[in-house]
């Protein structure tokens, strides 16, 4: 019993105790949370380049502009994409693979910029899920 105080409930006094957690559990807690990485995207469009994989750019740059929105749904244009080094066939390429392993959905309007919505986004700093 580390820190015993009382606290009154129902007109009865309870002793209550806080634990104190262990090293150990301290550690298993942190292995618990997900980690991130915050990368640069114009080092990150250098490593696409490098290492000839310029689609993760394109699911690099979703979650960006997730984040950015504070939306799992927002606007993709091909403007964005190509002052990372994407061309548009490469982009059409990368969301057609994500869309059918269900990562995101599209919603097409024409000639427009696609809207894009992240279906297993991850809690961006308050962005907020599609329900």
């Amino acid at each position: 019993m580390s820190n015993p105080r009382y606290v009154m409930a129902h007109g009865k006094r309870i002793l209550v105790e806080t634990l104190d957690i262990t090293p150990r559990q301290k550690k298993q807690a942190a292995k618990q949370q997900e980690a991130y990485a915050q990368v640069p995207l114009l080092w990150a469009t250098e490593m696409a380049k490098l290492t000839k994989t310029p689609r993760a750019m394109v699911w690099i740059i979703l979650v960006y502009l997730a984040w950015k929105n504070n939306s799992a749904t927002f606007v993709l244009s091909n403007e964005l994409l190509r002052r990372y080094g994407v061309t548009r066939f490469t982009k059409y390429r990368a969301l057609e693979t994500l869309e059918a392993a269900g990562e995101i959905g599209i919603e097409r309007r024409g000639k427009q910029a696609l809207i894009i919505t992240l279906l297993r986004a991850p809690k961006l700093n308050g962005c907020k899920r599609p329900t």
